[in-house]
Parts: structure tokens; sequence; C-alpha cells
């Protein structure tokens, strides 16, 4: 009985130790492929961040650009206001030459700024649009991350407190298997005359 009771823990104790090899490469496996996981999302990141820094510098050369326009332009219109050279300025006064009309070479100049600035404001519109969307995208892609990060850390505490559960079964089958052989070791020794039976026995 003490005999098929051993071997029986002794099983026991191997199917504890498969359970416990099992689980640590079932873990590190899924841990392999979350990691896998996360690396192709943070090269993602960096190019969504990369990208979304590179636009954020076209449209800040772009705001520069439309602002000096902007100079231009109102330099130009105070050209254009400016009164006209004479004796005087006065219309009441006889003699007082009438305002010069606005240069053809000035306006023609504002209304090529006015062009340039629509054409420019439209292109910071559709850059201002693409940051928009790779800020997005890249928001997602650090929830995606975080998701995988907790998944990763849950399944590593799942594996310690399955382990710390299996060492502690290991623990216990080992104690008795010990306890066993010793079992086994006094049940196999022959029997002697120092027993108090057997001493009881001698008297009588």
């Amino acid at each position: 009985r003490l005999t098929e009771e051993a071997s029986a823990t002794k099983a026991e104790k191997k199917q504890v130790e498969k359970s416990a090899e099992e689980l640590e490469k079932s873990l590190k496996a899924e841990v392999a492929a979350i990691d896998n996981q996360f690396n192709g999302l943070a090269r993602e990141y960096d190019r969504l961040d990369l990208r979304a820094r590179n636009i954020a510098n076209y449209v800040r050369a772009l705001d520069q650009e439309i602002a000096t326009l902007i100079n231009q332009r109102t330099q130009l219109q105070a050209e254009q206001n400016l009164p006209p050279s004479g004796t005087g300025n006065d219309p009441k006064k006889p003699g007082t030459p009438k305002a010069q009309t606005p240069s053809s070479t000035n306006t023609q100049q504002i209304l090529v700024i006015n062009a340039t600035i629509d054409i420019k404001n439209r292109d910071r519109l559709r850059y201002q649009a693409e940051y928009d969307r790779m800020e997005i995208q890249a928001r997602d892609v650090q929830r995606q991350g975080t998701a995988l990060l907790s998944r990763r850390q849950s399944l590593i505490n799942d594996y310690q407190t399955t382990t710390g559960k299996l060492y502690k079964e290991k623990e216990s089958l080992a104690a008795k298997e010990k306890f066993l052989e010793r079992r086994k070791q006094e049940a196999s020794k022959p029997a002697t005359g120092s027993t108090g039976q057997v001493k009881a026995l001698g008297q009588t």
C-alpha cells in the first residue's frame, strides 16, 4: 500500500512539474507575441510622430510666409493712400493738385499677394487637417499599446499566482514523498524482539 501510494505521489509530483513547464512555455509564447505587436505599434507611433512634427514645421513656415505677405500687402496699400507730392493738398484751395490714383503696379502686386495668401491658406488648412488626422491615429496607437502592456502584465501576474500555487503543491508532494519513503523503509524492516508485544510474550 505504501509503495502504491508513493508511486502515485511521485506521478502527481511529475504532473505538477510538467504543468509548470507547460505554463512557462505558454507564457513565453504569449509574451513574445505581445512584445512583437507592441514593437510594431511603437514603430507606427514613431512614424506618425515624425510625420506630425514635419507637418507642424510646414504649418509654422506657412504662417511665417503668410505674415510676410500680409505685411507686404499692408505696405503697398499704405503707399497707395499716401498724399501726392506738390505744393499742397487742400482741395478747397485753388491750384491744389488732385490726389493721384493708385499705381497699376501696386494694384497688380496686391492682387498677386492676395491670390498667393489664398493658396497658402488652403495649403495650411490641408496640412492642419492632416496633422489632426495624424494625432488621432497616434492616440489610437497609444491606446492599443497601453492595452497590450496591461494584457502582458496581467499574464505575468496570473503566471506568478499559478506557479506559486504549483510550487507549494510540489513542495507538499515532495514532503509527502519523503514521508512515505521513510514509512516504506520502516515497514520493510524484519520483525525483532524489541517490540512491547514480544517482550510481554517473552515474560509470559
